[in-house]
């Protein structure tokens, strides 16, 4: 976001400064376009590539079968074992008393 008020301060230096410039320029429109590929791609990241929430957010959440299925897929080279070793002491951790 610091590069994207960055770049928009940048396109601040090229705005006509008359107000007849103004008038019959469109600048304008650069500021309102070039939001437009970052807020699509903002959109694009939110739906498909981080789809599903935190560990640590399923876990304070109680729910267990998708908490499981994340720590299976970051910790995949662990066993089965060590996955519910890691979901208990998060549970513990967050109180939230999470025995299988």
């Amino acid at each position: 976001m610091c590069f994207f008020g960055f770049g928009q301060a940048l396109l601040s230096l090229g705005k006509p400064n008359s107000q007849q410039q103004l008038a019959t320029s469109h600048y304008w429109w650069f500021f309102y376009a070039i939001q437009a590929p970052f807020c699509l791609m903002a959109l694009y990241l939110h739906v498909f590539v981080y789809s599903e929430e935190p560990i640590d957010f399923c876990i304070k959440a109680e729910r267990r079968e998708e908490a499981m299925a994340l720590i299976a897929k970051v910790y995949r080279r662990e066993s089965s074992e060590v996955h519910r070793l890691i979901y208990e002491e998060k549970s513990r951790q967050f109180g939230t008393g999470g025995d299988l």
